[in-house]
């Protein structure tokens, strides 16, 4: 059946199909409410399915979804490009990347590594909603000699050991990824992280792309 919603935005009556049984106008194209206070499912317009948000958008929509991008437009074979961090104490960071290269190269996910403190340069991590007051990151840099909140470092000096949890390789001129549900990283609270691209070849370019969404851990049940 369809009933009238008011699109809150527009002033307008619009027409959604909801569930048999429920009468009434509804009060809002965003949270349709039924007039018993029910919440109702809205539907697809072409297709009788119900319009539901992933929980990757979600966490966007929530606004505790972060990006960061780094690039080097001048790379030798061999040369790198490094994002390092400390996660938070409490908090686990839902972890998707990808990398773009010119000539070929690959990137590594390191957990546990170190470097030089107070080395490199600091990247703000971007909040994915851009509506105030704005969320900050718990990722953890240390350009100043102290781990603070808010973003990453970029090229430290002297990353060394760690565990290698994840590589990706790329052959020539493209964009590879590691996003989507199946490829998701759940990093440990508490531990340094890096990803290092590594030029495979002469000539070259490279782009890192960090997303991620944050959350503590439910100690309720």
């Amino acid at each position: 059946m369809t009933l009238k919603v008011l699109d809150a935005n527009a002033d307008q009556q619009l027409l959604k199909t909801v569930p048999d049984g429920v009468t009434g106008e509804l009060i809002s194209a965003h949270h349709p409410v039924a007039p018993d206070g029910r919440s109702v499912a809205l539907r697809d317009a072409l297709f009788p399915a119900q319009v539901v948000l992933d929980h990757v958008h979600h966490e966007v929509h929530e606004g505790d979804s972060y990006k960061v991008e780094v690039v080097d437009e001048s790379m030798a074979d061999n040369d790198t490009l490094i994002v390092a961090f400390k996660t938070h104490a409490t908090k686990r960071p839902h972890l998707y990347f990808n990398f773009t290269t010119l000539a070929g190269g690959h990137v590594e996910l390191i957990e546990g590594p170190t470097w030089d403190t107070a080395t490199g340069t600091n990247v703000p991590a971007i909040n994915r909603l851009r509506v105030p007051p704005l969320n900050v990151s718990s990722l953890l840099q240390d350009t100043s000699g102290a781990f603070v909140a808010g973003g990453v470092v970029k090229n430290p000096v002297n990353l060394a050991g760690g565990v290698v949890i994840g590589t990706i390789y790329g052959f020539g001129k493209n964009q590879f990824s590691a996003q989507g549900s199946g490829p998701e990283v759940v990093l440990a609270p508490g531990v340094t992280y890096a990803l290092r691209f590594t030029a495979d070849g002469g000539s070259n370019a490279g782009q890192l792309t960090l997303r991620w969404y944050e959350h503590t851990d439910d100690t309720t049940t």
